[in-house]
C-alpha cells in the first residue's frame, strides 16, 4: 500500500453533511488486478465513535475507490479517519497486475481525522449555484427579435425542490436600461432551473442582455435541497456578462416600420377604377404588428 486519500468534499467546505460521500481512495505502488467474484473489499471508518464502512465502487489501474453515505446519525468534530489495516479484503483478492499469484501488500498505517473532513448527518448542506448561463441562441443571426424567447438556466450543485405555494420564483435579466423577469419554466426535483422572458416591443439591448449578480427573486417562494425542505438553497451567483452574440430587437426607432406601400388588387381592365369598384391597398412592415 502507498497511501490512503480522502476526497469528496466540494470546494471550500469542510464538512461533509447527510447524504454526501465520503471517498477514500487506496493507492498502491504499481498496478493491480482486484478479483471480487468471493467478496468486495472495503474500508474501516471511524466516524466520531462509531465504526462505519466505506463500500467498494471500482478499481481501476493503481489504485481501489470506496464510498460512504453519510447518516443521520454521524457526527465527528474531530475528522472521520481510516484506522490502522482499515482495508478488509472480505474473500477477495488484490494482486499484481501483470501477475495475479503475488498478492499485493494491503497492510497500511492510519489515516488520522481533521477538521477539514469533519462530519454531521444532523442536516443537509444547502445547495448551491454552481452557474447560470444563457440556454438559447436567437434563432437567426445574433438578435433576439420582438416576441422570441429568451432562456436562461441556473445549475445547483445538488439537486433541488422548488415550493411554488407562496409564490414562484423569477430571473431578473437585464435588457438595456430595464430589468425583465424570466418565469421559471422547468422545475421539481432537479440540478437545474429554466426561466424564460419573452421579448417586447419596447425591449432594446444593442450590447446584449445580461444577467445581473444575485438575481433570483422568490416572489414567495421556496428553493430547498430536494431532501429536506428545511434546508433552503444559496442562491448567490456572479455576473452574466453581455456579449454581442444576444443583442436584444436592435433594430433603428425599435417598433416595426414601414417597408412598402403596394396596390393589393388587380388595376381595372381601361385602368379606370369607376364607382362601386374597390382599391386595395397593402402597407407592409418589418415585423408582425397588431392593429
Amino acid at each position: 500500500m502507498e497511501r490512503i486519500v480522502f476526497n469528496g468534499l466540494a470546494d471550500g467546505d469542510s464538512t461533509y453533511y447527510r447524504g454526501e460521500s465520503v471517498r477514500v481512495r487506496m493507492r498502491f505502488t504499481q498496478h493491480i488486478t482486484v478479483n471480487s467474484g468471493s467478496g468486495e473489499p472495503y474500508v474501516d471508518l471511524t466516524v466520531g465513535a462509531t465504526a462505519r464502512r466505506a463500500e467498494m465502487v471500482a478499481w481501476k489501474l493503481n489504485r481501489i475507490d470506496f464510498r460512504y453515505v453519510v447518516q443521520a446519525g454521524d457526527l465527528d468534530a474531530d475528522g472521520v479517519s481510516v484506522p490502522a489495516n482499515g482495508l478488509k479484503l472480505n474473500g477477495a483478492t488484490v494482486t499484481a497486475k501483470n501477475d495475479t499469484t503475488i498478492d499485493a501488500n494491503v497492510a497500511h498505517d492510519s489515516a488520522a481525522g481533521g477538521t477539514s473532513r469533519k462530519v454531521d448527518g444532523s442536516k443537509y448542506r444547502p445547495p448551491r449555484v454552481r452557474n447560470v448561463t444563457f440556454s438559447n441562441s436567437p434563432t437567426s443571426g445574433s438578435t433576439y427579435g420582438y416576441g422570441e424567447w429568451i432562456e436562461a438556466r441556473i445549475v445547483f450543485d445538488h439537486r433541488v425542490l422548488v415550493i411554488t405555494t407562496g409564490g414562484t420564483p423569477t430571473l431578473a435579466l437585464t435588457i438595456g436600461a430595464h430589468t425583465r423577469q424570466a418565469t421559471l419554466t422547468r422545475a421539481g426535483r432537479r440540478t437545474h432551473l429554466t426561466f424564460s422572458y419573452t421579448v417586447q416591443a419596447t425591449d432594446l439591448a444593442p450590447t446584449g442582455a445580461s444577467i445581473a449578480a444575485n438575481a433570483v427573486r422568490l416572489n414567495g417562494g421556496t428553493i430547498t435541497h430536494d431532501a429536506d425542505t428545511a434546508t433552503h438553497a444559496a442562491l448567490a451567483h456572479g455576473v452574466v456578462a453581455a456579449d454581442s452574440t444576444r443583442k436584444v430587437n436592435d433594430r433603428q426607432g425599435r417598433l416595426p416600420k414601414v417597408e412598402g406601400v403596394t396596390f393589393a388588387a388587380a388595376a381595372p381592365k381601361d385602368s379606370v377604377c369607376l364607382r362601386g369598384d374597390t382599391i386595395a391597398v397593402r402597407v407592409a412592415f418589418d415585423d408582425s404588428v397588431a392593429v
